[in-house]
């Protein structure tokens, strides 16, 4: 820090050769240029109450919870499935478990692994979720189903003894109340906001509610219309924003909700031309992503969250779209706008 400007600098190594680890920094100090940064964006609290988006639900041990494969059941309203394997001690010595449950536990699971900007992946893992039939998490599912008590047996055996693990396996995926505070059932026009509880750069996409289960990678926000969700995503995937939403983490690359507390997104107003118009420009985006999308894995099966991410930002960055959308951003947000 300089302690006459309160202003922090930062050391960026000159190209001729890098300093060795041993060395001193004044016997480096030549190797180094320094600049100023520019001074870090505002913070102040977002209209929108913290208290109203949540973490996700803790949807593990996979071994008792994802799904390697399904198969159509001839038993209606049943399907048989199997349970992936778990990395992870003790879980990874338990074996995969088959049998029958019911076709309505069966649920896509939102992961961070597989959010981009702008788009949850199409096929993302499914998890045996026992919901009743009034959409709530079911909480005496070793009565309806088999497999699960067998389950929940194999949790039992393997759990910690400690004061605060979960005693069943409905306890651990509904711990803190994560699973039940969700949307289980569809409701019509009501929108998810989705973005990641840690990471390196800010990413958000929106989904309709009560369709998938979110699970702990990340944090849901549940509003009331397609645009206002579109008018949020936009800003969260923002580039010109993204300084604002890194210089809000506290430790490491959490973000947790330290975005709602710390940058000042106003409320949506659908009065707001700047604000519907990023709602608008929020489906283009979309579009713009599942394209590229689509093309980067036709040529890279196997490209993952990180390079997909990075195709989609440089696709953005090109369009017309997407440069649209940074010019409204700073519009909203001009002090935290970089």
């Amino acid at each position: 820090m300089d302690g006459t400007t309160g202003r922090r600098v930062e050391a960026r190594r000159n190209s001729r050769r890098r300093p060795a680890t041993h060395e001193t920094l004044d016997a480096a100090r030549g190797r180094f240029e320094f600049v100023e940064t520019a001074e870090p964006p505002p913070q102040a609290p977002s209209a929108y109450d913290a208290s109203n988006i949540k973490q996700g639900a803790t949807i593990v041990p996979h071994v008792l919870a994802l799904i390697a494969r399904q198969s159509k059941a001839p038993r209606p309203g049943w399907m048989r499935i199997r349970t992936q394997v778990s990395r992870h001690r003790p879980w990874s010595g338990v074996a995969s478990q088959s049998g029958w449950v019911p076709t309505a536990w069966v649920r896509p699971v939102h992961t961070s692994p597989d959010l981009l900007p702008y788009m949850a992946m199409r096929e993302p893992p499914h998890a045996i979720i026992p919901v009743d039939q009034d959409g709530a998490v079911h909480r005496h599912p070793g009565q309806a189903c088999r497999l699960w008590r067998e389950l929940d047996e194999i949790y039992d055996a393997y759990r910690g003894r400690g004061r605060g693990t979960p005693e069943t396996l409905i306890s651990q995926f509904d711990f803190a109340a994560k699973l039940s505070a969700q949307p289980l059932k569809r409701r019509q026009g009501r929108r998810m906001v989705l973005y990641p509880s840690s990471a390196d750069i800010m990413r958000a996409a929106r989904t309709h509610a009560g369709v998938a289960v979110v699970d702990a990678t990340l944090y849901w926000f549940a509003v009331q219309s397609e645009a206002e969700a579109g008018y949020l995503v936009a800003l969260l995937n923002a580039s010109c924003l993204r300084r604002a939403f890194a210089e809000c983490k506290e430790s490491g690359r959490d973000f947790h909700l330290h975005p709602w507390r710390k940058v000042p997104i106003p409320r949506y107003d659908r009065k707001n031309r700047t604000h519907r118009r990023l709602a608008e420009l929020c489906g283009a985006a979309e579009y713009i992503v599942a394209s590229t999308v689509e093309d980067e894995l036709s040529d890279r099966p196997s490209l993952g969250q990180p390079g997909l991410s990075k195709a989609a930002r440089e696709t953005l960055q090109d369009s017309k779209e997407g440069r649209e959308i940074e010019r409204l951003a700073a519009r909203v947000l001009p002090k935290q706008a970089s």
